[in-house]
């Protein structure tokens, strides 16, 4: 009980940046479909609320030990998610896609190591051609960054020595029909003598001590 009163405590008359950003979302398909073009206004909208979610609203103050990976759902609805991963310490989030999928992320803790893919062509037998970004090093507070159907669609990550958590949110969300999530190795790095940055990618399983667990959101009410 005293959690729960030092938490009512500390957000009494406080701006509950998590109910903002579910409002946006809930505006309607119009409006989140938007979120797929990057320079769309609506992208910079959610991006600049999602910058003024504090780590007070999201129930990580103070700060708990982090290890393993994590998922706390926030909200889940058939049309968006909004969600926080907990990375612990040197943890490693394999290379993975996001079919159709808009997802703006902002690292609220720590620092993380991303390495992002686009699609370039299909190659056969499910492989990809594929262009790597330079490697982006994310340090909190950071600004939210975004991932988009035909941008940055394919990522992993890296946490620095004290881990990182990452509040997300993904638009539309995975599902068991179209949506299904599905992670990669890079199998040839230069492809056709291509440069450093063309590569071939093909579907693999992670690695077999891979888990995400889920955990309990203790934040402000979305």
């Amino acid at each position: 009980m005293g959690t729960l009163l030092r938490r009512l405590w500390s957000w009494m008359g406080s701006r509950n940046g998590v109910a903002e950003v579910r409002a946006a979302l809930g505006r309607g398909a119009t409006f989140r479909s938007k979120l797929s073009d990057a320079g769309a206004e609506e992208v910079g909208e959610m991006m600049d609320l999602m910058n003024a979610v504090d780590v007070r609203d999201l129930g990580l103050e103070p700060p708990a030990s982090v290890s393993g990976i994590s998922y706390v759902s926030i909200v889940e609805t058939p049309e968006f998610h909004i969600c926080l991963f907990l990375i612990g310490p040197s943890e490693h989030l394999p290379l993975h896609d996001h079919p159709d999928m808009t997802v703006l992320s902002r690292v609220i803790r720590g620092t993380l190591t991303v390495t992002s893919y686009d699609v370039v062509a299909e190659e056969g037998a499910k492989r990809f051609r594929a262009k790597r970004h330079p490697v982006d090093v994310i340090s909190a507070p950071a600004e939210t960054v975004a991932l988009f159907p035909r941008l940055r669609n394919l990522h992993e990550f890296v946490a620095g020595v004290d881990g990182a958590v990452i509040l997300d949110v993904i638009v539309p969300p995975y599902n068991d029909d179209t949506r299904l999530c599905t992670y990669y190795d890079v199998v040839d790095p230069s492809p056709g003598g291509g440069g450093d940055d063309d590569v071939i990618l093909a579907p693999a399983d992670p690695e077999p001590d891979f888990v995400c667990e889920p955990r309990s959101y203790a934040g402000m009410p979305p």
